[in-house]
């Protein structure tokens, strides 16, 4: 073989190499820029139903919390002899334990927390398609813990148990906003909404 033969075939070899390396690399960066989109391409919609999620419990424990002013501290064996739920006595309420304006405020707060946890199911179900495995564990945690604390306040629990019941869910809803903050990559840590604490 000629010595322009040699050449031509190296010279062919390096073009071939180089362009096989060129369409590796390639392809190998967009793979990475398609696993970058994958990871960021739900972060808008994750944040908008974290944001969604943590200001509806909020906004409901705050309602069960006043709720629960209406409950008593006495302990019975039956809470509402004869009934399982406020909602269930008559409008007269259940003389001398429930009277009839206690009665309308609890039927009222019941039924309203009611539909604020249709929405938020909702949206902790939106949370579970989008977030990572851990946010949407904790999103039903928090759901469970608020639903709890609706039974209690349904019930005509003691004011304690269900003062009790508001705070966990407050805590489960903590544990949310940490997990949510660490799957969206937000530094720091969170100043929670709510400092009061029941007295």
């Amino acid at each position: 073989m000629s010595v322009e033969v040699v050449l031509a075939i190296a010279g062919v070899t390096g073009t071939l190499g180089a362009a096989l390396l060129t369409q590796v690399l390639a392809t190998r960066a967009e793979t990475q820029r398609r696993v970058v989109e994958d990871k960021t391409r739900w972060l808008s919609d994750r944040r908008r139903v974290s944001a969604e999620l943590i200001a509806g419990a909020l906004k409901l424990e705050r309602e069960l919390f006043s709720a629960c002013a209406q409950l008593d501290r006495e302990e019975r064996a039956e809470r509402l002899p004869g009934y399982t739920s406020v909602l269930l006595t008559s409008t007269a309420g259940l003389p001398p334990i429930l009277d009839d304006v206690t009665r309308a405020i609890l039927v009222e707060a019941a039924e309203d927390a009611l539909k604020a946890l249709d929405s938020l199911e909702v949206t902790a179900a939106e949370v579970e398609l989008t977030g990572t495995p851990d946010e949407g564990a904790r999103a039903q945690e928090l759901i469970d813990s608020l639903l709890d604390a609706l039974g209690l306040v349904e019930s005509f629990a003691m004011a304690d148990v269900a003062y009790d019941a508001v705070m966990r869910s407050r805590s489960a809803r903590e544990a949310y906003l940490e997990v949510a903050r660490a799957a969206l990559r937000v530094d720091g840590a969170a100043a929670p909404p709510d400092s009061r604490l029941r007295q």
